[in-house]
């Protein structure tokens, strides 16, 4: 059976941009690490002695951002540090923002020629990091930054972009949690200069 055409293998995070609320894209920290868990919750339903249904909800993904060292700025934009006198402040945080996070991967088909992939993810929430300093022994031993959080999705939008899509078929709109794009993709080029509005195929 031919694998020609498919994605053979994913590796590598880099290049990370996010986007707060409405402000301005800027670059994160450098990535060592995006982990992403699906958070589906199912409830079987049986009737006459089998199961006969399943219910879903789907809430996203529970995400990991593993960084080289805390970002600063990322952190003040979700409430998580603030300058005060005499320098940057670990805060009570008050207010829990959304992001759309923006990293690159590395992929490869049967060619085995690796190719970038650009990754877009929306309606991420991030918790205060936990952080690990270890002490230099032979070398020195670079510090590891964590920040757990979920990805929420944002709504798929109708053609044009400006009303939310509903499903013809059963009446709901539909979350779009993460969007990628390859090479051969339209707009590939320009995917990482802003973030992209989902919306449906005409």
């Amino acid at each position: 059976m031919t694998k020609t055409g498919k994605t053979l293998v994913e590796f590598n995070a880099k290049n990370g941009q996010y986007k707060t609320g409405a402000g301005t894209l800027k670059s994160l920290t450098w990535l060592t690490k995006v982990a992403l868990e699906a958070d589906v919750g199912e409830s079987v339903i049986f009737g006459d002695g089998e199961e006969v249904l399943t219910l879903q909800n789907d809430k996203g993904y529970s995400i990991t951002l593993g960084m080289t060292a805390p970002d600063t700025d990322f952190e003040k934009d979700n409430g998580i540090s603030e300058e005060i006198t005499g320098g940057i402040a670990s805060i009570q945080r008050q207010t829990r923002p959304e992001n759309a996070i923006y990293f690159e991967t590395n992929f490869a088909g049967d060619d085995g020629t690796t190719k970038t992939k650009k990754v877009w993810l929306f309606g991420v929430t991030v918790s205060k990091p936990s952080i690990t300093f270890d002490q230099t022994t032979d070398s020195p031993n670079a510090s590891t930054v964590e920040y757990s959080g979920k990805v929420r999705g944002t709504n798929l939008k109708a053609t044009g972009g400006a009303t939310d899509y509903i499903d013809s078929t059963t009446g709901n709109t539909k979350k779009v949690f993460r969007l990628s794009a390859v090479p051969t993709d339209t707009g590939y080029s320009t995917f990482d200069a802003s973030v992209p509005v989902p919306t449906v195929n005409a």
